[in-house]
């Protein structure tokens, strides 16, 4: 029986064929020699328009986001974050011997929410030194409005991370061009998710140059390894491949999404990314696990608030999602 892991929002449909492409046809010197010429320092300034001095590579998102608590939150000071987030976040954010602060999303029927309100009385209460805005987040998908953001950044004089790994699940761009505005913004993003490029573990950060001198984030001495490099302009550059993909998994999103939702024993919100957030009662959810699991399908499962009695689904390929759609259809009784 063929596994299918749908625990860590991986695009199943996987990279570009031109990105296999380059890597098939690696030759020696890609590998064992430093690269200086920068290729995609340089491929994306042109993209985004901006300059060197607002760019930030780094292998994966959880490197830029460390290096940033290193240098931006002091022991004993504190972080805000979403309290329905990746609970990921709170473990490196302890390793910084920082402390937790949270604000909560809102919950409308189905769909979570960024309350404006609730971020704003938590700065007052908490006087974070850094609050983090996932966007989409992760596992709930919803999404930030650029007027909620910029709200934040004006009423938040400290640091503000838009951590927007799912973003190129959304159709808009908004976003880049405040760094021109709003000095105290940094947004990171990765070719992890959309790119179908988690193994590699490439990412960049876009922020003012005042703020890349402040984190103290120094250019790699010695290059990225060019090898990657060339395989994520690749995928960038491929934009109907992705287009495709993109398509197929927003169809089989929604799809789900609204057949769930008319079962009597599941609830499913609606998301922005590749993965969905299903809630049941305890037992219905023991009894899909069980059922997906004989299928060959994992899942990732919450036994802690603030998910008690949930569980996230990746967005597989469309056979996948059809033979969960039947499971739960079944255990719908």
């Amino acid at each position: 029986m063929k596994r299918v892991d749908l625990s860590k929002n991986e695009n199943l449909y996987g990279p570009s064929p031109k990105g296999l492409k380059i890597l098939k046809n690696a030759k020696i010197n890609d590998v064992n020699l430093y690269s200086r010429n920068n290729l995609l320092e340089k491929f994306l300034t042109k993209k985004y328009n901006i300059k060197r001095k607002n760019l930030l590579l780094g292998y994966g998102a959880e490197d830029i986001l460390i290096h940033l608590l290193e240098e931006l939150v002091n022991t004993k000071e504190t972080v805000l974050i979403p309290k329905q987030t990746w609970p990921y976040f709170i473990e490196i954010i302890k390793k910084r011997n920082a402390k937790v602060a949270f604000f909560e999303l809102e919950e409308k029927e189905n769909e979570f929410n960024y309350n404006i309100k609730n971020i704003k009385k938590s700065i007052k209460a908490n006087r974070p030194k850094l609050i983090l805005i996932p966007s989409p987040n992760n596992p709930t998908g919803n999404i930030v409005s650029l007027d909620d953001l910029k709200e934040i950044l004006e009423t938040f004089k400290g640091v503000v991370v838009l951590d927007e790994a799912y973003q190129d699940f959304i159709s808009k761009d908004n976003f880049i061009k405040l760094i021109n505005k709003y000095p105290n913004l940094i947004i990171i993003r990765t070719f992890s998710k959309y790119y179908g490029l988690a193994g590699l573990r490439l990412a960049f950060g876009i922020c003012s140059s005042k703020l890349k001198e402040k984190i103290k984030y120094f250019d790699k001495y010695l290059g990225m390894c060019e090898l990657l490099e060339k395989v994520a302009i690749s995928a960038i550059k491929d934009r109907k491949y992705y287009f495709k993909t993109w398509k197929t998994i927003c169809k089989d999103r929604e799809k789900f999404y609204i057949e769930i939702n008319k079962l009597k024993n599941f609830k499913c919100y609606k998301s922005y990314a590749n993965f969905v957030l299903i809630k049941s009662n305890p037992n219905k959810l023991i009894n899909l696990i069980k059922s997906l699991s004989h299928k060959g399908i994992i899942v990732k499962k919450y036994d802690k608030p603030p998910f008690v009695n949930c569980i996230r689904i990746t967005v597989g390929k469309t056979k996948d999602m059809n033979k969960i759609l039947k499971i739960f259809k079944k255990l719908d009784i």
